[in-house]
């Protein structure tokens, strides 16, 4: 049996992507400093269960980071009311276990939530809230990841020369 290493071999493709989205970028961290700049977060509540490169990002960042406790079924542990109308939710949809209608109901409750879809990347269902997906993590690219939602590409970022924006 052969083991699996820290890569897959580089893949090409020759079609069109599969999210419709025109914010492309090279990494998932460089989705979500995106967001916090065009939304202008000053606060964002993060799991405790999440992998620290996202943490680092919020700390250059210089926004304020409150942490939250999952249940059973990895829903957020947050007390809606605390909640003021500027902070932000991360939602990590981990495995891909939400549903749409999950999805819909912690929209409701949180208000500004941010969706991490890295676990879950052919999941189509667009609930109107910026959407992280990470093609890294899925395909054997070098770098790529997009945001979708309805945040606009921005003049600030610049072309490499690759197919995704740096920030």
């Amino acid at each position: 049996m052969k083991e699996i290493g820290g890569h897959f071999i580089f893949e090409r493709f020759s079609y069109n992507q599969y999210h419709e989205t025109n914010l492309l970028l090279s990494s998932g961290r460089n989705c979500l400093r995106y967001i916090i700049k065009e939304r202008n977060i000053r606060t964002i509540y993060l799991p405790y269960f999440l992998c620290e490169t996202l943490l680092d990002v919020c700390l250059k960042e210089d926004i304020e980071v409150k942490f939250y406790h999952v249940d059973e079924k990895l829903h957020p542990i947050i007390n809606a009311n605390e909640l003021s109308e500027n902070e932000f939710v991360y939602i990590v949809n981990y495995y891909g276990l939400f549903s749409t209608e999950t999805l819909e109901q912690i929209k409701k409750k949180y208000k500004n939530i941010i969706i991490d879809n890295t676990h879950d990347f052919f999941d189509k269902n667009n609930i109107g809230v910026d959407t992280i997906y990470n093609y890294r993590k899925n395909f054997g690219v070098p770098e790529g990841a997009c945001i979708t939602g309805d945040l606009q590409l921005s003049d600030k970022l610049a072309k490499r020369n690759s197919f995704f924006y740096i920030i």
